[in-house]
């Protein structure tokens, strides 16, 4: 016990500092480039003896240029932009009306690709950056620490709302013959081995792989139910609806999470070439087509299947055949998405909790601290994936979080502090700042509503009998 408490203080006395030596270091708006210098364990660090130089030259190791690039970048993006988040689009339509959710999912989508952009420009201005965290630490302790927290957050919940999702596959198209917590633990091996490598660049390829299989697995899941659409009789859709408050933040949290790939953006520009020229021009490619493929999968599918017939996620719409096909082909990107996530998580815990040289190195040491920590990452996931057993209001619940806090909060937190004494100076800034209290405003309104909507509907799930226990055998 003693041990581990003493673990413990380490750590959080190694996130203090860390933060420390950020805000005194980098607390100039100017453009600062760090030599890059070889970092040490933290533990060995002597916290009495280590001069402010020591200190500084143990985080100042990462303005080199990465080694990615912008085309791979831009397949990595989309596998983690557009994956399970389309599968909830047609539900959307169905809760507030076509018109509201496509404007919806343009507004929104148009937001996301300006707060993106913020978070490359801010990655320029401070290149020493790896992470949400890190940029947190530019600022100060507290945001370091709340930034890290969101980060993990953002983690082990995407990765349970992934692994939910090809848990819901396998369990879909074996037809129910198989204990659906076997298939869970395919997953997490399955995953654990794709996340072996290090680099997002060794994972492009797959990335693209991934993409394209939910691409294919939507439009099936549109051609057949067009194909089906007399089947479905008389059906009825709205232009306008009239919904309640939970639907309707519902809705929203469900667009949101389609866009919400930010807290891992600082983590992508760490490793381009071009870093956030090359990030933008990256982001502008997949803002483009998510809201593109949103709009059609979202509007297309709902209108043919009406009111009476949409479910969420859409691969269950079609004939089982159909859903069983769309279900198979999309299972690789509802991994692949998993593992870049586990990636962003994984980085962020070697490079500030253990040793950020552990990243590059290819020693034995470094290799299994690595594996390590990726399959904790997964086995944590896994258990949350099974004591959450649900799919819209773990989407719902999950965005009104993390997901809200690091693509509206804190974005806009990282655009007042790289503007300080200059918000009004032209046009531009004028507009940047409004998008910003646009920003914290969705925010203020969507997290707390969000919340409340989410676990009131958990819970009256369960009260309903809808959800099965924790790990229970589903066969």
């Amino acid at each position: 016990m003693k041990a581990q408490l003493l673990l413990g203080y380490q750590f959080s006395l190694l996130s203090a500092k860390r933060a420390k030596i950020f805000n005194e270091a980098y607390s100039t708006n100017e453009p600062e480039v760090i030599e890059c210098k070889k970092s040490r364990n933290p533990m060995d660090v002597d916290r009495k003896s280590a001069s402010s130089d020591e200190e500084k030259s143990y985080d100042s190791t990462i303005s080199q240029s990465g080694d990615m690039s912008w085309q791979k970048a831009t397949f990595v993006l989309l596998s983690e932009t557009i994956a399970i988040g389309v599968l909830s689009m047609p539900s959307a339509c169905h809760r507030i009306g076509v018109v509201p959710a496509v404007i919806t999912i343009v507004f929104l989508g148009v937001l996301a690709w300006r707060t993106g952009i913020v978070i490359g420009s801010f990655s320029k201005h401070h290149p020493q950056v790896r992470n949400f965290a890190d940029a947190g630490a530019v600022m100060s302790t507290l945001l370091y620490r709340v930034f890290a927290a969101l980060l993990m957050l953002k983690g082990f919940f995407r990765m349970a709302s992934h692994i939910s999702a090809g848990i819901s596959a396998f369990t879909f198209f074996s037809n129910n013959t198989v204990c659906s917590t076997i298939f869970g633990i395919v997953i997490v091996i399955i995953g654990f081995l794709l996340s072996i490598p290090r680099k997002f660049k060794h994972t492009s390829f797959v990335s693209l792989i991934g993409f394209i299989c939910i691409v294919i697995s939507c439009f099936l899941t549109l051609i057949g139910v067009a194909i089906e659409r007399p089947q479905y009789g008389e059906v009825t859709w709205k232009a306008f609806n009239n919904p309640g408050l939970n639907d309707t933040v519902g809705a929203i949290t469900d667009i949101i999470y389609g866009y919400s790939a930010h807290g891992s953006f600082f983590t992508f520009i760490s490793e381009m070439k071009g870093r956030s020229r090359d990030f933008k021009k990256s982001l502008t490619i997949v803002q483009t087509i998510s809201i593109s493929f949103y709009v059609v999968i979202g509007a297309g599918v709902y209108i043919i299947v009406g009111d009476q017939n949409v479910l969420s996620p859409a691969l269950l719409i079609p004939h089982f055949k159909i859903a069983a096909a769309a279900y198979v082909i999309a299972l690789p990107c509802i991994i692949i998405s998993a593992v870049i996530q586990v990636l962003v998580t994984g980085k962020f815990v070697v490079t500030n909790c253990i040793d950020p040289t552990y990243l590059d190195s290819k020693t034995w040491k470094a290799s299994w601290i690595w594996y390590t920590v990726v399959f904790g990452i997964w086995s944590i996931s896994f258990i949350i994936s099974e004591l959450v057993p649900f799919f819209n209001d773990l989407l719902s619940l999950t965005s009104s979080i993390e997901a809200v806090c690091l693509s509206y909060y804190a974005t806009s937190i990282l655009w007042f502090y790289d503007n300080q004494g200059r918000m009004f100076v032209n046009r531009w800034k004028i507009t940047m700042f409004l998008v910003a209290v646009i920003s914290v405003a969705l925010g203020a309104v969507i997290t707390p509503l969000g919340m409340a909507t989410s676990i009131m509907s958990i819970a009256n799930g369960f009260k309903d009998g809808q959800f099965g226990l924790p790990f229970a055998c589903k066969s």
